[in-house]
């Protein structure tokens, strides 16, 4: 009663019941959900005009479309249901560093938490967000950063040819 499923197809995704009928289309072209937090869905949308990737959130009782954030990478997003938290990096920079931001979805405020350089891809597993980096020489390096002691931990890296 009321579950639904989301089905990815070429022309969009569509909101359908358990049993195959579709009830509406949430999104139109290339997508990817993210995650799905007390009834709204968040996901990334690729636009083929601007060739950007935006974040959304769509409630799923009344229909609205939001649009959280706009040119992020499809590598650097995640939600944390557990904790209530969207993690994102709306801005990927190979010369600079760039923020890692966490975005209440309670109170919908977001802070920086951590800045990174060549980020490419983050994971959240609790109170850590482990995250892959590209260094000098063609390695790739990944890193731990505890939001609690606010320490980051570097594990090691390996050489990508």
């Amino acid at each position: 009663r009321g579950m639904t499923a989301a089905c990815r197809c070429a022309s969009g995704m569509y909101r359908m019941d358990l049993l195959g009928k579709v009830k509406e289309k949430v999104a139109n072209g290339s997508w990817d959900v993210v995650g799905l937090y007390k009834n709204q869905l968040y996901y990334i949308a690729f636009n083929d005009k601007t060739q950007e990737c935006s974040l959304y959130k769509k409630n799923l009782t009344n229909g609205k479309r939001t649009r959280v954030c706009k040119s992020v990478n499809e590598g650097s997003v995640k939600v944390n249901v557990e904790n209530g938290k969207l993690y994102y990096a709306s801005e990927i920079t190979y010369t600079k560093k760039a923020p890692i931001y966490e975005m209440n979805l309670k109170t919908g405020k977001t802070k920086a938490i951590i800045n990174v350089k060549h980020l490419y891809s983050l994971s959240i597993y609790g109170d850590c967000i482990s995250y892959n980096y590209s260094s000098k020489d063609n390695l790739v390096a990944t890193a731990v950063y505890n939001m609690k002691t606010k320490k980051t931990v570097n594990l090691g890296s390996y050489y990508v040819s």
